[in-house]
């Protein structure tokens, strides 16, 4: 049985292409990576507390039919793979129709299986390789200092400061001081701070990037110096 939706991939609908989900989009969720240990005589395995997952994947059949009744219908079909083919590159946000208040964000893009079956129709897997994050649209608004209420797994903000002179970041009690003269944004994820001009400001900090990370639930985060803004960029680790 076909699948009725579709997909959204760089803002471009599959319903644009003359495409057919033929099942459902399967999530491929990667297993934790972390160090482990065994010691003679014990029983267990021990792990360690800083474990990491690898990108995810997102495996999407489609069905490729052309219904123009016309002589030269491999011309047909073939015009329409190649539009497919095109679309299929590159990286942007994944999002499934019966899901559209999250996204993924797509690594690679490679199409695993193309099978033509008969002269208008054809059968494509394509796998989307994807950070292992489910991201939330929410997660894009700004949230002001005090109590930020995590609805998803832990997540990994931007941090927005505008002001001038040197303060520090407090995060659940945990700290990282800076020196801002503008504006400064800390991205939690890619451990990095810039200013407007995306120029590094690594070195206007002191701190664990990874202490800056909210929780799921309740989060209390200030800025002793400038006014802060919290982008979370939360939702569900895949």
């Amino acid at each position: 049985m076909a699948f009725n939706g579709g997909i959204t991939f760089k803002g471009i609908s599959s319903k644009n292409f003359p495409i057919t989900l033929t099942t459902p989009p399967a999530i491929i969720r990667p297993e934790v990576i972390t160090e482990e240990w065994t010691i003679p005589g014990k029983d267990g395995t021990l792990y360690g507390v800083d474990g990491y997952k690898p990108s995810g994947q997102v495996v999407v059949n489609m069905a490729l039919v052309t219904d123009q009744n016309i002589t030269d219908g491999v011309a047909s079909y073939t015009e329409a793979y190649r539009e497919v083919r095109n679309w299929l590159q590159g990286t942007g946000r994944l999002t499934i129709d019966d899901a559209t208040d999250a996204y993924y964000e797509v690594q690679i893009v490679n199409i695993t299986s193309d099978e033509r079956a008969v002269l208008r129709y054809g059968q494509l897997q394509v796998t989307f390789t994807v950070y292992p994050y489910e991201f939330l649209n929410s997660g894009e608004t700004g949230q002001s200092a005090g109590t930020i209420d995590n609805p998803g797994s832990v997540c990994s903000p931007i941090y927005k400061i505008v002001g001038n002179g040197s303060g520090t970041l407090s995060v659940n009690g945990k700290a990282m001081t800076y020196t801002v003269s503008g504006t400064l944004y800390i991205d939690v994820r890619r451990m990095i701070a810039y200013d407007l001009n995306r120029v590094n400001k690594n070195n206007e900090l002191n701190g664990n990037y990874r202490d800056l990370r909210l929780v799921s639930g309740e989060n209390s985060v200030s800025a002793s110096t400038g006014t802060l803004t919290v982008y979370p960029y939360w939702g569900y680790v895949l």
